[in-house]
């Protein structure tokens, strides 16, 4: 959220996705990649990791159901 925040200005549309961003300068984008360089790793919270563990299960889930109809 914060490289999101921060770069806003930069955001660069295409289509549905929101994803990208444009520099203008060479040495902006260096800029850029330097903070990314610098920002820590993200640590998933107990909390954020059983989001993800039962978000993953229920894709599985999804899954299964989807090659027992096609068979």
């Amino acid at each position: 959220m914060y490289f999101k925040h921060r770069y806003k200005p930069f955001n660069y549309r295409i289509g549905n996705l929101t994803e990208y961003y444009l520099f203008s300068e060479t040495s902006i984008a260096d800029a850029v990649l330097d903070n990314l360089n610098q920002m820590q790793p993200k640590v998933l919270s107990p909390e954020e990791q059983t989001v993800l563990a039962e978000a993953s299960l229920y894709r599985n889930k999804e899954t299964d159901l989807q090659l027992v109809m096609v068979n």
